[in-house]
């Protein structure tokens, strides 16, 4: 089994050319208006699909610094995050891989958002907040003519803001309404918002992150999902303490 250092340094150099490729990927929609979504795609199979069956990756996540835009870096993670989540739930091959370019693509539509009020250092105003909220359906509109994307990532990355309460944008849907994709993706995607650094406040630790969603989100995210990321955080932490003390 492989020490904690060792998981780092078996992760890095993916996680580090991933954000490249991402990176480089996604300035593309910027300057073309369009999603290369052969390289999309090829990212999520052949790069992020393996980075999930890394030992200790959930905790690689939350340890890891990078120098990326946090756009970049937050979609390589919901990507993990989600493959992760579909992998312990029982998902396998196409349904998997749909899980995952979901995930990386999630965010996809920030991309046409200034990025003064992406990287603004404090609370956004209600305007901004608003062309903040577009995101999703940006996204879904650049996806829209990727006649090889099936239409759950699409929906994925266009209801990834739903909650399970009707609570969420930009449609105020439904748990019986919201596709698969997207209920993973929710769950990736307000895990790591909230144990990653942002410019207006830090980090939280993953457990204390896990009880806010369980707790204070509760009806909101599919508690099934949900139960079983912190049923996996619970599992790693014993297994660190083991390793620790061997």
């Amino acid at each position: 089994m492989f020490g904690i250092k060792s998981q780092k340094l078996q992760m890095f150099p993916k996680y580090d050319k991933t954000l490249d490729i991402i990176s480089s990927t996604f300035k593309k929609v910027r300057k073309f208006d369009e999603v290369p979504i052969a390289e999309c795609k090829e990212l999520a199979e052949n790069y992020i699909e393996l980075m999930i069956d890394i030992e200790g990756v959930l905790d690689n996540l939350y340890r890891l610094q990078t120098h990326h835009e946090h756009t970049f870096t937050h979609s390589l993670h919901v990507a993990i995050l989600t493959g992760l989540l579909g992998k312990w739930t029982g998902f396998t091959g196409t349904m998997l891989k749909n899980f995952i370019l979901s995930g990386l693509l999630h965010d996809i539509g920030k991309v046409l958002v200034p990025r003064e009020i992406l990287d603004k250092p404090g609370p956004l105003t209600t305007e901004e907040t608003d062309i903040i909220k577009l995101h999703s359906e940006q996204g879904y509109h650049l996806l829209s003519t990727c006649y090889d994307v099936s239409e759950e990532v699409k929906l994925g990355v266009l209801q990834h803001h739903e909650r399970e309460d009707g609570s969420g944008y930009p449609f105020g849907l439904k748990e019986k309404d919201l596709n698969i994709c997207a209920k993973f993706v929710a769950i990736a995607d307000t895990y790591d918002a909230m144990t990653s650094d942002r410019a207006y406040r830090k980090k939280i630790p993953p457990f204390i992150a896990i009880n806010l969603m369980l707790n204070q989100m509760y009806g909101k995210l599919d508690s099934v999902i949900c139960s079983t990321l912190s049923a996996k955080l619970q599992n790693y932490s014993i297994n660190k303490i083991k390793q620790q003390e061997e």
